[in-house]
């Protein structure tokens, strides 16, 4: 019974992330697709871990084949998280080598590279990490500009929900449209965090920003070790994503919504083989 539980989580989720269509840029419609799926196949590992190896549900016994793979599933997932967790551990390590000063009022980590780089780099409480490459390239108030949109990242707290959202999507490569709509999910967290920077900032200054990082970044040949390094933390956007962030801006139209209902339905139907545990006879 146990083997057929998996097998159907498994099936659900494929077919969801096929067949279910949202309109794009609805924050809380891709955050359902991406999430929930992976979600569901989770819970129905662990509500065969909470069944037990032993016991029969509806007319159907568990077996200790299907007991263990949802084990070894479990514990699989658990050491991915706990490798990505000390690989970004490491990465903080390495970057509070580098001086701290104060940039437009902002504390920063400087690294010493050509290359112009920005980003938060952390979990809770990360790290705010510029490139002397970057400073040199932009205008007091072009920096202002990308400064205020980092600060929107650190308010938002995306180091940290984007760390976990990372791992589900390196677990779940294997069904439809995980990179479609984790590339989704960076542009309206990056379009989210350019709607708040404009309360503070002009937006043909952060567009122009925009502009001369993505001509440097494209003149840029090849990467140093440090360049290398600082690229992990801070993925690249295709260059639609750009023009529709530069674009958004200059209309002064933020294309960003974020639907709470939609999240917690989400939640709600992942949580649905747990109550499956109840029908589970000794």
């Amino acid at each position: 019974m146990h083997i057929l539980l998996i097998g159907l989580s498994c099936g659900l989720a494929w077919v969801t992330r096929l067949l279910i269509r949202f309109p794009k840029n609805k924050a809380g419609d891709t955050l359902f697709l991406f999430l929930v799926p992976p979600l569901i196949i989770f819970f129905t590992f662990l509500s065969v871990i909470c069944m037990g190896s032993s016991g029969e549900m509806f007319g159907f016994s568990a077996s200790i084949f299907s007991y263990s793979l949802a084990l070894v599933l479990l514990i699989l997932s658990v050491f991915s998280f706990l490798r990505m967790f000390f690989q970004m551990r490491k990465a903080l390590k390495r970057i509070r080598e580098f001086p701290l000063e104060t940039i437009a009022d902002f504390s920063a980590r400087v690294i010493d590279i050509d290359f112009p780089y920005s980003a938060q780099i952390g979990f809770w409480s990360p790290e705010l990490v510029l490139s002397k490459g970057l400073i040199d390239l932009l205008t007091p108030a072009e920096l202002t500009a990308v400064l205020a949109h980092e600060q929107a990242h650190r308010d938002y707290r995306d180091t940290f929900w984007f760390f976990g959202l990372e791992g589900i999507r390196s677990l779940t490569v294997w069904l439809p449209n995980t990179e479609s709509l984790w590339q989704e999910l960076l542009l309206l967290r990056e379009i989210r965090a350019d709607r708040q920077a404009l309360q503070q900032v002009d937006p043909l200054t952060l567009a122009q920003s925009l502009l001369k990082v993505a001509q440097k970044v494209t003149q840029s040949n090849t990467l140093s070790q440090d360049e290398s390094f600082c690229a992990l933390f801070h993925p690249n956007l295709p260059k639609n994503h750009l023009v529709g962030r530069i674009e958004s801006i200059l209309e002064e139209k933020i294309i960003y919504s974020f639907s709470w209902s939609s999240f917690y339905s989400g939640i709600f139907l992942s949580l649905l083989p747990l109550f499956l545990v109840i029908w589970h006879s000794s």
